[in-house]
């Protein structure tokens, strides 16, 4: 009769190697003996339930670029079993021992200062590689803070970017923050003659968890928040799998064939640019197909300006609607139409709506303020560049922004972008509405047409 075996998935930094002997301690009393030890995924198989001592060695001799030292290894595992220790289990990070409590089998690690060797040699070839590639991460994704404006608003995915790497960071501080502090604090430790201090089996459970809980937290606010738009999922994932598939092809081939560190390097430094190619061209055709899917397409169900509105007979040759949402702006859109051919005279050649409807009038204000500001900046930015060569021609330039006078429209304020005042944007309660065209939006009979198409009165 084949024995019950049992498969735990557990996750555990460099310096919590001595709290995963005291777990094994605790399943060997349970009847359950580890056979088989990946990184992540600890094999048990069912025995009559015992004491058993185990001991947790760090092993990692080589680099991840390196052939795994096969006779090294071997050595090392020989040397345990001759003092009285039985082998479990090993994988590219630590080997497993065990021994009757009775035995008393002669302790592995005596001396603390190359225990403390060890661990830190492991740790700076294993988690801090990992440290350095959220950190860079985590930089990468912090440049959309200095980005920021109104507009991010409008889309719950750019909000997700926003807060990225603040969870990216608690993550990174809860899986790896104990290991830094702890190689800190027995540094100090050592320096005073004093003996290394490692965590209990309750915190490093505690940790765990605490981590998980965040990944956990992190991906379902990812889901969630991409859950109307799945084309942005799989764009999201696109860089994590072909990551994975590089990194578990290096792996294997590293550790399956025997070459030098260098070529493996090269090998390596190859395929991270390979990835990056093939997923930044997934991505962008993604981007590019959203951004074309919505062409050609009808309003939708929005009330909109129609180039028939304002007395075109054709049909346009195209338009294009473009919708988001979030949970500061729940209704966003983007509506144009244009004239597939020479526009005649008084005739209108293309027309735009865009609106917003906020959840409050805090929110609304906010969001035409902004545009407001983004307009002054883009001005001040012209004025600037043509003060380099001309400083008379750029004390004479003037804003295109002007406040429409009250009363012209019905809605709390507004502003014409353009000295023409084909463009405008306006402001009623919690909602924005702006507007593009070939118009003139200060005439009486252009507004009344909007004001009747769109309900703004």
């Amino acid at each position: 009769m084949s024995k019950k075996t049992k498969k735990v998935f557990r996750m555990m930094s460099i310096v919590d190697y001595k709290s995963l002997e005291i777990y094994l301690e605790k399943m060997a009393e349970k009847g359950w003996l580890l056979t088989k030890i990946k990184r992540t995924t600890l094999y048990f198989e069912e025995i009559e339930p015992q004491n058993l001592k185990f001991n947790v060695s760090l092993f990692y001799n080589t680099t991840p670029f390196d052939y795994p030292d096969e006779e090294d290894a071997q050595s090392y595992q020989d040397l345990c079993v001759e003092s009285g220790w039985t082998f479990a289990a090993s994988n590219d990070l630590v080997q497993v021992f065990y021994a009757n409590d009775a035995d008393n089998p002669t302790p592995i690690h005596t001396d603390r200062h190359e225990e403390y060797r060890i661990i830190k040699r492991t740790f700076m070839k294993t988690e801090l590689i990992s440290i350095c590639m959220l950190l860079l991460l985590i930089a990468s994704n912090s440049l959309q803070l200095f980005n920021f404006n109104y507009t991010y608003l409008y889309s719950n995915s750019m909000l997700l970017a926003m807060i990225s790497p603040l969870f990216l960071m608690l993550i990174l501080i809860a899986i790896y923050g104990y290991s830094v502090i702890w190689l800190i604090k027995n540094k100090i430790a050592l320096l005073k003659g004093e003996s290394l201090e490692f965590s209990t089996y309750k915190n490093t459970k505690f940790r765990v968890v605490l981590s998980w809980m965040l990944i956990g937290a992190y991906w379902i606010l990812i889901i969630f928040v991409l859950s109307d738009n799945f084309k942005v999922i799989i764009a999201a994932f696109i860089p994590i799998i072909v990551g994975m598939v590089v990194g578990h092809c290096c792996k294997k081939r590293f550790k399956s064939k025997k070459r030098t560190r260098t070529k493996n390097i090269i090998f390596l430094s190859i395929a991270i640019i390979i990835a990056i190619v093939i997923s930044t061209t997934a991505i962008m055709s993604i981007v590019i197909f959203k951004f074309h899917e919505n062409e050609d397409v009808k309003q939708n169900g929005h009330i909109v300006l129609q180039l028939s509105d304002f007395g075109t007979a054709d049909q346009p040759e195209r338009t294009r609607l473009h919708e988001e949402t979030s949970i500061f702006v729940p209704v966003h859109f983007n509506y144009y139409e244009t004239l597939g051919r020479k526009a005649l005279e008084n005739e209108v050649y293309s027309i735009s709506t865009e609106y917003a409807k906020a959840i409050n009038k805090d929110v609304a204000t906010y969001l035409f303020d902004g545009c407001i500001k983004k307009k002054e900046s883009r001005f001040n930015e012209r004025v600037n560049e043509t003060m380099a060569y001309s400083q008379e021609e750029a004390e004479q330039m003037k804003s295109p922004l002007s406040k429409i006078p009250d009363g012209l429209w019905d809605v709390d304020r507004g502003y014409y972008l353009w000295e023409n005042k084909s463009n405008i944007v306006l402001q009623k309660g919690d909602e924005i509405y702006w507007l593009d065209g070939d118009v003139d939006f200060s005439d009486e009979y252009i507004i009344n047409i909007c004001e009747e198409k769109l309900g703004i009165n």
